[in-house]
């Protein structure tokens, strides 16, 4: 199993960073982690570093509520987890009002496996049991909240959300499940997969799938510990999305109408596509699905953040995807593999791209 960590940051072109990068790592890289067949890079090596080498580090205990907020930094509250800009910089603010990290745990649920089954029996018993002791065990070891594929349900109704809560996101999986209804999804590592790669936001019953669909949320609304919604995970919305709505076998298909008809209004031929015509049909896909989620988010829970889709991979490198999202999120999530050091160059990007701040919702991280 990966653990993995959901941080909450955004990054200024000015923000300065140690260069204290004086040991080796020996790392390799996934590639085509989407297909059945994915592999590796050989094993290379990286500049890296502990907290136990960076110069001048000198940690301090700071004070936290409930939540895990500081004790010590408070603005207004709004009794739900929301983000502000506070001197310059984004931060989540707890429902308190404190400054707040979401410092959090990928898939806090129960295993399904036999060996998993027969596990719990001895070691929990029920399931209320086994979600006290990793509440527990979460908060003694520094972590304030719970990520993607979490089991929701059994965190919220915990006992202990009362005095050691844990913030906790909920996946919503608006386009996969529209898809699996509608029929043509299909299932890859790590996502849901689409004919030719791209989604059916053209659709015209899936903005009111959304809605009915979101009504779910009223059971939600009123909940402090919700941290906010993911309204899909690692869609495929990038650069080749025209030319896969172009050539889709089903020329009734309201994606290739849609695009066929954006490329005749603009005298462009489907043999001539550029890079600009790509990029600029993406932010109309883009556009057109975050306005969608989120109108149906926002109608039926305002008080929780809307997070994105959960980007990955080149989608850190589309300005187009980032300044869509900014219109419509609370903040941007973004799954970042394949580097063992965050580009800080290419984050502060991000954040002038979209206006927003963004999380880092997976990454990579070597055991041993």
């Amino acid at each position: 199993m990966i653990l993995l960590l959901f941080g909450f940051t955004s990054i200024s072109s000015s923000a300065q960073d140690s260069l204290d990068f004086s040991q080796k790592v020996e790392v390799r890289k996934v590639l085509n982690n989407s297909k059945e067949n994915a592999s590796f890079t050989p094993y290379g090596k990286y500049n890296t570093r502990t907290l136990a080498s960076l110069s001048g580090y000198r940690p301090k205990t700071i004070k936290t509520n409930k939540y895990g907020g500081r004790a010590d930094k408070k603005v207004a509250s709004t009794g739900f987890y929301h983000v502000k800009q506070v001197d310059g910089r984004w931060w989540a603010i707890d429902p308190s009002g404190n400054l707040y990290l979401h410092n959090a745990l990928v898939a806090v649920s129960m295993g399904t496996s036999d060996r998993n089954k027969e596990a719990f029996a001895t070691v929990f018993g029920t399931e209320e049991n086994w979600m006290n002791k990793t509440q527990r065990m979460m908060i003694d070891n520094g972590f304030n909240g719970s990520g993607a594929w979490s089991n929701a349900k059994l965190i919220a109704k915990s006992p202990l959300q009362k005095t050691k809560p844990l913030a906790y996101t909920i996946n919503l999986d608006f386009m996969s499940a529209y898809g699996d209804k509608r029929g043509g999804t299909y299932q890859v590592p790590g996502h849901k997969a689409y004919p030719n790669n791209v989604i059916f936001v053209f659709d015209p019953a899936f903005e009111e799938f959304c809605d009915q669909y979101a009504k779910r949320l009223l059971d939600n609304k009123d909940d402090p510990n919700l941290f906010g919604y993911f309204s899909d995970n690692e869609m495929p919305l990038g650069i080749k999305n025209l030319d896969g709505y172009l050539t889709l076998k089903n020329l009734n298909d309201p994606g290739y109408i849609a695009a066929k008809k954006w490329i005749d209004e603009r005298g462009i031929a489907a043999d001539k596509l550029t890079n600009a015509n790509r990029l600029a049909f993406l932010s109309v896909v883009a556009d057109k699905y975050f306005s969608i989620v989120s109108k149906a988010i926002k109608k039926y829970d305002p008080n929780h953040m809307y997070l994105g889709c959960r980007f990955h991979g080149v989608q850190g490198d589309l300005a187009e995807l980032w300044q869509s999202a900014g219109k419509y999120t609370d903040a941007i999530s973004m799954n970042y593999y394949n580097a063992w050091t965050p580009d800080q160059a290419l984050m502060a990007k991000w954040t002038a791209w979209s206006g927003k701040p963004f999380l880092i919702t997976e990454w990579y991280v070597k055991a041993d």
